[in-house]
């Protein structure tokens, strides 16, 4: 069985087992089936498109995928690829490639011609916003909120709502500004806050044809009263996390004076939190300069107001000033290194209880952004739990994001990275070549093509079994002099070349061990190799370590070709 199609043995065994059986003595019928993992994603994610071929003779077939964009135009040719042994196929759809929604089905030409169901892979856009302040006044103007929909020129002239969370629990949301997206992708709204408080606000994308809809994380605007000049009032930070303290401090001047200091003043810390009554919370007296200072740790969301002591009518006031109060959020993985098509349950605990807040779910996107790809509810205890399935190889950043409400401010937990990677390579059953022998100077690598998008490798060194791939392999040599024996036994399939890059790969790429098709290099290179031609020698000096990509290429069509790893130690 081939290396990507190990993880989804058991889900095709059951597709072959549940098709209809076949009276004695008459010819099976051919049929193609086609599945998308993962569906849906985020616009640029990677997609392994992959199924099997039932029918008589069902190994070494072409394949041919096709896709068709959903903003209109006609199917197009997307990849070429052979079924292996067993009948199955996939393609790797990289990433940066798929962005935005779009139909495939695959097929197999006569005499075992069949066409597989068209799936609808499902992309929702990318969305980011950032605001130019997060502290302002009801008399400082408008501010601004800025960002970027991706994929951008796509979505010129559509629209990006800016809401505000109107729910006590995260869940519900109201439009308050409106921004265009421009032929960049990207987008600005203006919005002057008249009244003051806490605001939870956010992008929204609503969709169409291309991306499905899709939001911004969440930023926090705390806006204040407008200052009275002759007695002010601070928060050393708008939003403080759940258990840490922020100082409220200020200045009382004489009245009428904004200059004059009025020092030994008895003044009232006042507040309450959301749809509370006042309450005197603590005193003090102004220091020589008509200062004062007052250290809080706040559970919830509060509001402050400084008052002096002095009864109505004479007692004066500060203008209020509004304090977040900042989630605690746990995560933790039940693996960050699982293989490919294990589920991984992400759960954790929000501090203070939030029970029944809304709670995300959300992965890195390939625009260095958060994207929420899972939803649910905070549950009793405030825990919570979510289950994802890894689909790709590669490291995988998440995190939890919870709702904010009128009693807390939105909060994400720590990033934790998920590395899945892929199973065992399992033997080939089709014929390695000829199995050579070590040597004290050099490492001798036999390089058997066995299918047009397979090769079979045999180290002579380091103890390394035979393997195989339908697209990629990541191969390890020690450092030194390396021959490789390339080989095209077979008189029936197609030509193949082998060829060595002369640059390392990036340490991102070393990591995967699949790596989008297809690939030019500067290197080394065998001559093409026609079906049934003898063996030939590529020798090289790898005396440095590192990765390095070797590829081919089949009748000259990188598309169905191979391209992996060489990891020189």
């Amino acid at each position: 069985m081939t290396l990507r199609n190990v993880v989804l043995a058991a889900l095709l065994v059951v597709l072959v087992v549940a098709g209809s059986a076949v009276p004695a003595g008459a010819k099976a019928p051919t049929t193609l089936t086609i599945n998308a993992n993962p569906n849906p994603i985020l616009a640029g994610e990677e997609v392994l498109i992959y199924g099997y071929l039932k029918g008589p003779d069902n190994a070494d077939q072409k394949v041919v995928l096709h896709g068709q964009s959903l903003a209109g135009g006609t199917f197009a040719v997307k990849g070429r690829m052979v079924t292996n042994a067993e009948g199955f196929y996939s393609f790797v759809r990289a990433d940066g490639i798929v962005t935005t929604s779009e139909n495939w089905f695959v097929t197999s030409p006569p005499p075992e011609g069949a066409r597989s169901r068209t799936v609808h892979e499902r992309v929702a856009a990318l969305l980011s916003m950032a605001a130019s302040a997060t502290v302002g006044r009801t008399n400082g103007g408008p501010l601004e909120f800025s960002g970027q929909v991706g994929p951008g020129a796509v979505h010129a002239g559509e629209a990006v709502l800016l809401q505000e969370q109107s729910g006590l629990s995260g869940g519900a949301w109201s439009t308050i500004g409106r921004g265009v997206i421009g032929t960049s992708g990207s987008y600005e709204i203006t919005h002057t806050f008249r009244q003051p408080g806490d605001f939870n606000l956010r992008a929204w994308f609503r969709g169409d044809k291309r991306n499905s809809q899709t939001w911004s994380d969440p930023v926090t605007i705390a806006i204040n009263q407008a200052e009275n000049p002759t007695f002010t009032i601070f928060v050393s930070a708008p939003t403080v996390v759940f258990g840490g303290s922020v100082s409220v401090s200020g200045t009382v001047y004489a009245p009428g004076s904004s200059t004059v200091p009025l020092p030994a003043t008895k003044v009232t810390l006042w507040g309450h939190p959301a749809a509370a009554s006042y309450a005197p919370l603590t005193s003090t007296v102004t220091g020589p300069d008509g200062s004062y200072s007052f250290a809080q740790v706040p559970s919830t969301n509060e509001v402050y107001q400084v008052r002096t002591t002095v009864v109505p009518p004479a007692q004066r006031k500060t203008s209020q000033v509004f304090e977040g109060v900042v989630d605690v959020v746990t995560l933790h993985a039940s693996s960050t290194s699982p293989l490919v098509g294990e589920t991984v349950t992400f759960t954790g605990a929000v501090s203070p209880d939030s029970t029944g807040h809304v709670i995300s779910l959300e992965q890195l996107g390939t625009d260095a952004n958060f994207h929420v790809v899972e939803t649910g509810h905070v549950g009793p205890g405030s825990a919570y739990a979510f289950t994802w399935t890894l689909s790709a190889p590669g490291p995988v950043a998440f995190r939890a994001l919870v709702g904010g409400g009128r009693s807390n401010v939105s909060a994400a937990s720590p990033t934790v990275t998920v590395a899945a990677s892929l199973p065992t390579v399992t033997t080939t059953s089709r014929p390695t070549g000829t199995t050579t022998t070590t040597t004290t100077t050099a490492t001798v690598v036999t390089v058997t093509a066995n299918t047009p998008t397979t090769f079979s490798f045999t180290l002579a060194t380091a103890g390394q079994a035979p393997v195989a791939s339908d697209s990629a392999v990541k191969l390890t040599v020690p450092a030194g002099k390396v021959t490789f024996n390339v080989n095209n036994p077979e008189s029936s399939i197609l030509s193949h070349d082998f060829k060595v890059c002369s640059a390392p790969v990036t340490a991102a790429e070393a990591k995967k061990a699949v790596v989008a098709l297809p690939s030019t290099c500067a290197g080394t290179s065998t001559p093409v190799l026609a079906p049934g031609s003898a063996m030939t020698t590529l020798t090289l000096d790898l005396m440095t370590p590192g990765s390095y990509e070797y590829l081919s290429s089949v009748s000259g069509d990188a598309l169905s070709g191979m391209k992996g790893i060489l990891a020189v130690t």
